[in-house]
């Protein structure tokens, strides 16, 4: 007897639970899915391509691929070039020979601008993005390496195109690159 209300207590909250779930509502999931599809963007666009997060003493630092250097970048050239930190001002001085754009323009030296502006100064230094963060009384250099997966611009190009063009960009000088660039915006 005792066997038996235990069973049927068992099959009455069992089917208390099921009449209890409710399909999930159909605007719920879109919004979901549109949150989920965010934020895996988000990731992509800033965390995944992350090189490196360098903070800047006082003074000069010097910057390269060479393990000499004071922050030691994943590619490009050995001796690029010097930040320079006074409080929280930072300026670039590349070194000769060593091509890049500041702010979107070919340049060796300038005063660069921080995240904090919401304008922040980006150098291009071949597949390589660097732009200054500043958190309360740190200031650092944050390091994005196009060659990783995600951080890529849409310059009117499908994703498979983009894609391409950052995975070339990837084995070649940074010469070569501003030659297919040019070339692109030519044709």
């Amino acid at each position: 007897m005792m066997l038996r209300k235990i069973a049927i207590a068992a099959l009455l909250i069992t089917a208390s639970l099921v009449a209890a779930v409710e399909p999930l509502d159909a605007d719920y999931l879109k919004s979901f899915e549109k949150w989920k599809a965010e934020l895996v963007d988000g990731r992509k666009q800033h965390w995944l391509p992350l090189a490196g997060l360098f903070w800047l003493k006082p003074g000069e630092n010097n910057f390269g691929s060479a393990p000499d250097n004071g922050i030691v970048l994943p590619s490009g050239p050995a001796h690029a070039g010097v930040f320079e930190r006074q409080d929280k001002a930072v300026t670039v001085k590349l070194r000769s020979g060593v091509e890049a754009k500041i702010g979107e323009k070919i340049a060796t030296e300038s005063k660069l601008d921080a995240d904090v502006t919401n304008h922040p100064t980006i150098i291009e230094l071949g597949a390589l993005r660097m732009f200054v963060i500043e958190r309360g009384d740190r200031v650092g250099i944050r390091v994005g390496n196009l060659c990783a997966f995600g951080w890529q611009k849409n310059g009117g190009r499908s994703q498979r195109a983009r894609r391409r063009h950052v995975q070339s960009d990837c084995r070649r000088s940074s010469f070569q690159i501003e030659r297919a660039r040019l070339d692109a915006y030519i044709v």
